[in-house]
């Protein structure tokens, strides 16, 4: 077991935690998004999501100066490229509507064999959402999807500037989406329609997503290759509150397994995000991956996670990162009742290393910042280590 004793730079902090050594305190992350950063700086979510692409990652590097925390930049842009023959095609845009609280706009691209269209209302305040993806029916639409994507892929070999602009202030990741939540991005529908299309049209399904494990694997190849601070693999969608466990192996656990044994095979850490209900995932990454790092783990009532419990039988293999309630605890508790959970978070995950404290999932809008602040000084209070890698205040 590596034990640091000397200072150590937010990113040595956080890759210590990953990889199972003992950093010089337990690192920090509060859950920050777009959403609260623009309501404390006086910005809009217009301002953030509309116009100038780099609006929002100076937004973020702006919260991390303004509270010195351990910094995961998920909001962090991928890498370039694309097809590999240079086909492209021109997404077009049109107003639909615009009232002083949301805009609506609608995008729309013409394929071979016909248009695809999105809707989207930007709140000026809250997260933009769509109210029509592309893909409405599976068999006319996925040939469309098809010819827009291509069939091979080249990415550049190069880490984007905001990695360096991020420096040793975080770490800087590089994504793929689970299968599911790929195919979620680009369905029509709820939730109900996506589970509809994995039992009802499994044959489809498998030729669909074998087709995303093809292009997802050209892209984390290059990724490995320029070598960023992790792997996330995205999973919101794939929840199992949403998803069942059957599902969820049926449809993802072969990508997670073939993702995180490349990683492991490049030294380069893999780090998975599935909100909700995720106690069954953390299970099946530990018995049958090579996943290093687990997040956000929240507990009852928004997931199923006992942290005290995932430690003392997973957190030996898996580095465990959350578990600050946001909806709850971090939005509507004193700085006094935060510092408590950040405490219990600590004393439940903490020992022997390989944990993160952060949040379950991305704090609300109107988080009081007491409360960012509250959670932070409990990692610095109560986060230290000494030289046998045991947690002391």
């Amino acid at each position: 077991m590596d034990v640091v004793s000397s200072p150590m730079t937010p990113k040595q902090r956080i890759l210590a935690a990953m990889r199972h050594g003992i950093p010089d305190r337990v690192p920090v992350y509060p859950g920050l998004g777009p959403w609260y950063a623009a309501r404390i700086t006086g910005l809009t979510m217009w301002d953030v999501t509309l116009g100038d692409p780099d609006v929002l990652p100076e937004l973020m590097l702006e919260m991390n100066r303004r509270y010195g925390y351990d910094d995961w930049f998920w909001i962090a842009s991928g890498l370039e490229g694309g097809r590999r023959d240079g086909i492209s095609f021109e997404w077009r845009e049109e107003l639909v509507r615009r009232t002083g609280e949301e805009i609506v706009k609608r995008s729309w691209v013409d394929t071979p064999y016909g248009p695809l269209e999105r809707i989207v209302v930007y709140p000026k305040h809250d997260p933009a959402w769509e109210i029509e993806k592309p893909i409405k029916d599976i068999d006319r639409d996925w040939p469309r999807l098809r010819a827009l994507l291509g069939e091979d892929w080249l990415w550049k070999r190069e880490l984007p500037r905001w990695h360096y602009r991020l420096g040793d202030r975080g770490v800087y990741p590089l994504g793929v989406a689970l299968p599911v939540d790929w195919w979620y991005d680009w369905r029509d529908g709820t939730v109900q329609q996506l589970i509809y299309d994995l039992v009802d049209r499994r044959d489809k399904m498998h030729e669909i997503l074998d087709y995303y494990h093809d292009y997802a694997m050209v892209y984390l190849q290059a990724a490995l290759e320029v070598r960023p601070d992790e792997i996330i693999l995205a999973g919101s969608t794939s929840s199992l509150s949403v998803l069942s466990p059957a599902l969820y192996r049926e449809y993802n656990l072969p990508f997670v397994k073939e993702v995180t044994r490349l990683c492991k095979q490049a030294g380069v850490v893999s780090h998975q995000h599935s909100c909700g209900r995720s106690r069954g995932i953390v299970e099946m990454s530990y018995a049958e991956t090579d996943l290093d790092v687990m997040e956000p783990l929240e507990r009852h009532p928004g997931g199923d996670v006992d942290l005290a419990e995932v430690k003392r039988l997973y957190g030996y293999k898996l580095c465990l990162k959350g578990n600050i309630n946001t909806f709850d605890m971090l939005l509507r508790g004193t700085p006094a009742e935060v510092e408590a959970e950040a405490r219990a978070c600590i004393e439940a995950g903490a020992a022997g290393g390989g944990f993160w404290l952060s949040t379950g999932d991305q704090a609300g809008r109107d988080t009081p910042e007491e409360n960012i602040w509250a959670m932070i000084e409990a990692a610095h209070k109560y986060g230290r280590y000494d030289q046998d890698g045991n947690r002391h205040p």
